[in-house]
């Protein structure tokens, strides 16, 4: 999922709340329709996340988390948080608590040329 060009689309606090509801929808919708897989990977693009949109970007990883612990968190393999912003590492960490016991080692945070990405993002068009 492009976080980073959806979170610049928000201008506030409702278009994110949906945005977040979409996201948990669509992963959920993965968990239940893929029933067979191994597990889940979640890749989320967070380039073009300013310091200006850390608010809004907190909130949506709060709704994010929240869905993950409600919704299968077993079915769950990978959750990539590719070119995260520094600002944005701290709620990160101090959300890591809160996560079921099964999500918390699951949750990386990595660059876009990081070898552990399952593939490369460059190549998938950013539309």
């Amino acid at each position: 999922m492009r976080l980073g060009l959806a979170v610049n689309q928000c201008d506030t606090r409702v278009s994110a709340e949906s945005l977040a509801k979409a996201m948990i929808s669509l992963l959920d919708y993965g968990v239940w329709t893929f029933t067979k897989i191994e597990g889940l990977v979640v890749i989320l693009d967070c380039q073009c996340v300013t310091t200006m949109q850390v608010p809004r970007l907190v909130r949506l990883l709060e709704h994010i988390a929240t869905g993950l612990n409600q919704h299968k968190p077993e079915k769950l393999h990978r959750l990539f948080f590719v070119d995260l912003p520094a600002a944005m590492r701290w709620p990160l960490q101090a959300a890591r608590p809160l996560l079921h016991a099964d999500i918390r080692p699951k949750v990386h945070v990595c660059s876009l040329h990081d070898s552990a990405l399952p593939f490369d993002l460059e190549a998938i068009p950013a539309s």
